[in-house]
């Protein structure tokens, strides 16, 4: 109660990690000194303790002092990186300020490294498969040809070029075609091709009713009104689902896009309120570790089934049981995490034909550097490399090892 908690497990919860206590030790290569992520500026130190050393035998880190400093706008936050003030940013650093960013780069004493993702796709279109609020929106939601004709409905050409500087390809949320999991072409870019005459046709079988504006509507003759959630976090995603909206009705499929904070999002996600979710496809390349978007078990995790997790959770007794082809990926997943390697490629393969082959999430882009992966670094500042796995799950940079990062004198 002196320090302000009401039982030992919530202060414990604060000493035992290091960034917010700012007082334990750790093994890390810098400490916190007597500072928090709660501070206006957080401020780690060189640990002379840590267990790294280069191959002369120097402690690591090279760098004493490392210093955050804390943003509540992302705007002001691109705006001071375009003025030079970051030694090191990729963290919010907007993929659309590319160009003034090299404009700039001179001027504000860095250059810019790209990093681009390990596959997937930066921006998909989540399709929650537990929806309820309104039952024929949810069934609609989890009927795989209405998810089929979206995705055809999307020029995912011009969603390139207009959101993402054209760079990338059109592609689904599978693994890059470099990484061993990669399942081939035809998964990944299945259903991309933009086919509006294709998609009017299947939905003219699910959807053949339209009111005066020339939407469709619900069976019952109600109006159909997709509600596209968007945290503006990472990438230009309200974009994206503006030119959803806007693809989606050129074939009769009303929809609008609703950008939220993203507590409230999350928390709207847990209970069961959205209809579709914008995020990035982030996981592919470790979909048996952490906490991938294709198990309908992890948590974090985007808009797949919240209760379907509640069912695995409860063990069947609340929640929503899955359908057989979800309960596939769990056993997929299940399997190979207690398979060697050579198996566990089998599975991820598998494992991600049946995750495009079902389109629970529709792709746009993929393989640009727009998530976290356009880096402002100090002109002076070594060994940040050119090539980087840039991937939520590594937690990129400190896969780069930021330990051996030195300034030039």
């Amino acid at each position: 109660s002196d320090a302000g908690f009401d039982n030992w497990t919530e202060l414990f919860a604060v000493k035992v990690m290091p960034h917010i206590s700012g007082d334990r030790p750790t093994m890390a290569a810098w400490v916190p000194d007597h500072s928090n992520v709660s501070d206006p500026v957080f401020t780690i130190k060189r640990n002379p303790y840590y267990i790294g050393v280069d191959p002369a035998g120097n402690q690591l880190p090279y760098i004493d002092e490392v210093r955050f400093t804390f943003f509540a706008d992302k705007e002001a936050l691109n705006l001071a990186g375009v003025s030079g003030e970051f030694d090191f940013q990729a963290r919010h650093i907007n993929m659309s300020n590319y160009p003034v960013l090299v404009e700039s780069a001179d001027q504000g004493g860095y250059r810019i490294v790209t990093w681009p993702t390990f596959g997937g796709s930066d921006a998909v279109l989540m399709f929650n498969q537990t929806y309820q609020n309104n039952p024929a929106i949810g069934d609609l939601l989890r009927n795989k040809d209405f998810r089929v004709a979206l995705s055809y409905a999307l020029d995912r050409e011009t969603i390139k070029e207009l959101a993402f500087l054209g760079l990338g390809e059109a592609r689904q949320g599978v693994p890059a075609p470099f990484h061993p999991y990669y399942p081939g072409d035809e998964w990944a870019y299945k259903y991309t091709e933009h086919n509006p005459d294709l998609a009017n046709e299947m939905l003219d079988k699910i959807l053949p009713n339209k009111d005066a504006d020339g939407f469709r509507t619900l069976p019952d003759g109600s109006p159909l009104d997709i509600e596209i959630n968007v945290v503006p976090a990472f990438g230009n995603w309200p974009d994206v689902g503006q030119l959803a909206v806007e693809q989606w009705a050129k074939v009769g499929v009303k929809a609008h896009v609703e950008v939220r904070e993203r507590a409230l999002a999350f928390q709207m996600r847990d209970t069961n309120d959205l209809m579709v979710e914008i995020w990035n496809e982030d996981t592919t390349g470790f979909p048996f570790s952490g906490q991938p978007k294709m198990d309908p078990r992890s948590t974090v995790a985007l808009t797949f089934g919240p209760l379907f997790r509640k069912w695995y959770e409860t063990n069947g007794a609340e929640g929503m049981e899955p359908p057989a082809e979800i309960k596939k990926l769990v056993e997929i997943i299940d399997e190979a995490k207690i398979s060697g390697r050579a198996r566990q490629i089998e599975l991820a393969q598998e494992l991600f034909r049946v995750w495009a082959d079902n389109i629970w999430e529709i792709g746009t882009v993929g393989l640009t550097p727009m998530i976290q992966g356009v880096v402002i670094v100090n002109k002076d500042l070594r060994n940040v490399p050119e090539v980087a796995g840039n991937d939520w799950p590594l937690r990129t940079p400190g896969d780069t090892r930021p330990e051996q990062y030195f300034f030039k004198r």
